[in-house]
């Protein structure tokens, strides 16, 4: 945000990630990492919001769009369901093909959770 309060165009709206108690808000989301012989490698992970704790992971040298986020997604839905289980859990994802393809938010609604996408913030006007 700038220092006039407006957004740049693209910026992410980034919402208060607060849980009352673990296994009520999962927050997804992938990354990369060059390796040392130039090839990438990628982690999905989900983290509990409220234990700050990753609750689900996977890693491979390769960005599968399906397989990826869905393993991570399988091992953080287990341990939630191991410990109060899932439902009211909203499962938190950017906007990544990964996250809101219809399989990944399918399996979401399957386990119990509530899928919640992140948003782009509206642009505001330049004050002045």
């Amino acid at each position: 945000m700038g220092d006039d309060g407006t957004m740049a165009k693209g910026t992410r709206y980034t919402p208060e990630f607060k849980a009352s108690a673990p296994n009520r808000l999962h927050v997804a989301d992938i990354t990369y990492v060059r390796m040392a012989d130039g090839r990438f490698g990628y982690t999905a992970f989900v983290t509990d919001a409220f234990a700050r704790c990753i609750v689900g992971w996977a890693c491979a040298t390769s960005m599968d769009t399906e397989e990826l986020p869905l393993q991570a997604l399988e091992q953080a839905t287990a341990r939630a369901a191991a410990h109060g289980g899932t439902d009211g859990l909203v499962h938190h994802s950017d906007h990544g093909v990964q996250c809101t393809g219809t399989v990944y938010t399918s399996r979401v609604k399957e386990y119990g959770s509530c899928p919640r996408p992140a948003r782009t913030a509206p642009r505001r006007p330049a004050v002045g």
